[in-house]
């Protein structure tokens, strides 16, 4: 029974983080894809250029 308790909080955990938009509760891959699309963002905000348009649908859909 403790088992399934344990499991179910770090569902409900993960479901609370989903939800306030916090990456850690992502899985790994997705994790990476937002890492990968925030970098590029960032790259071009500091070289002064627009951002990318596909990145931050990216994000979004992520």
């Amino acid at each position: 029974m403790n088992r399934y308790d344990r499991i179910i909080n770090v569902a409900q955990a993960k479901l609370k983080g989903v939800q306030a938009r916090e990456t850690w509760a992502l899985p790994a891959r997705d994790q990476a894809k937002m890492a990968g699309h925030i970098s590029v963002i960032i790259a071009k905000g500091v070289h002064g250029q627009k951002s990318s348009a596909k990145s931050e649908r990216g994000v979004d859909q992520i």
